[in-house]
């Protein structure tokens, strides 16, 4: 079993003394949002290089670890709520109400498209677009688009169903160069930068 404390470490002279994967200054917390966002292990391995797939599993119980410090704490605290306070006077959420809310919650994936005045071709999955392209423009994501400065957003697609957007990406990396540059073109013939004016 892989101890988290060998591959995530703190030290004061890199991210502020903030956790970081051993050798990076990427976050766990980065790692955890690229997996909430329904990138799989392997694909998180290529977005976030050197990340590898021990680092992925120390992520996770380091996470563990922290969900599990938090419910205990979480548990003291309502103990003691409820002996200083009278369980009746405690306002009840009906299950209705929990049910409408999730309901509200609708997330969006986004399938996109990164490149630079080269034209070299990055195709990705987010659910943050705008967060997304600020990092590939300040080039924050270690790996291919930072190499090669894809500060361009040429394409992208949107949908509310995770498993299609990773498959629409899988789908699209699969094709041949000229087939992606004949998606560009299909909408924005002049390759003009989509995010312009976004950040």
């Amino acid at each position: 079993m892989i101890d988290w404390r060998e591959r995530i470490v703190r030290d004061p002279d890199i991210c502020h003394g903030k956790p970081c994967i051993k050798g990076t200054r990427i976050w766990p917390s980065t790692i955890l949002g690229a997996l909430a966002s329904g990138l799989s292990q392997d694909e998180v391995t290529c977005e976030y290089e050197p990340i590898t797939l021990d680092d992925i599993q120390a992520t996770l119980s380091y996470a563990a670890q922290l969900a599990h410090k938090q419910e205990r704490k979480r548990l003291r605290s309502d103990f003691k709520a409820r002996t200083a306070k009278d369980l009746r006077t405690r306002r009840r959420v009906g299950p209705c109400a929990v049910v409408n809310s999730r309901a509200r919650a609708v997330r969006q994936y986004f399938v996109y498209i990164m490149t630079n005045a080269a034209r070299v071709l990055y195709v990705g999955v987010t659910n943050d677009l705008e967060r997304r392209v600020y990092q590939h423009k300040r080039g924050t994501t270690p790996g291919f688009s930072a190499r090669y400065r894809l500060t361009y957003l040429a394409h992208y697609e949107e949908t509310n169903d995770v498993r299609e957007a990773i498959a629409r990406e899988k789908h699209i990396k699969g094709w041949t160069r000229a087939r992606k540059i004949a998606l560009i073109e299909g909408e924005n013939p002049n390759w003009r930068d989509l995010s312009a004016g976004w950040l």
